[in-house]
């Protein structure tokens, strides 16, 4: 993420909440909604959450207006990052969640995949880029 400044010098606002997933990133940004519902603010995106009740899934991307889920990444051949293959489909349906005129906040998970330009960073780009919103950025370090 290091050629992040030269995508989005003048654009957006944005904020990051750094840590890993038994740090309590998650319970954190969860916080942060509450409050910023509480407020009167529209809020959505999309963050990862891991479910193990899925058959060979491991994660989900859940959409933080609705609660929709949509498979992210199961343990398969040929994997993406670490044991995981990440479902093309998923990052297409947040990319639609993140879009939602209106928001005034949108979170987005960045991790591995974003930080070799795949993943949600198109996503990430375009809300730095586009309608007004401040942007808050999930990344496991």
């Amino acid at each position: 993420m290091s050629n992040l400044s030269k995508h989005i010098q003048g654009h957006n606002p944005w904020a990051i909440i750094v840590g890993r997933g038994a740090h309590g990133k998650r319970e954190a940004a969860e916080r942060i909604m509450v409050q910023l519902r509480s407020a009167g603010f529209q809020v959505g995106g999309a963050l990862a959450a891991r479910n193990d009740t899925v058959p060979g899934g491991r994660y989900e991307l859940v959409n933080q207006a609705s609660g929709a889920r949509v498979l992210l990444a199961k343990e398969g051949k040929s994997p993406d990052i670490c044991d995981l293959k990440f479902e093309q489909s998923a990052f297409d349906d947040a990319e639609q969640w993140c879009r939602v005129s209106g928001l005034d906040v949108v979170f987005v998970e960045l991790g591995k995949l974003e930080a070799n330009g795949r993943g949600l960073w198109p996503t990430f780009v375009h809300l730095m880029c586009g309608p007004p919103c401040l942007v808050l950025a999930v990344v496991r370090p």
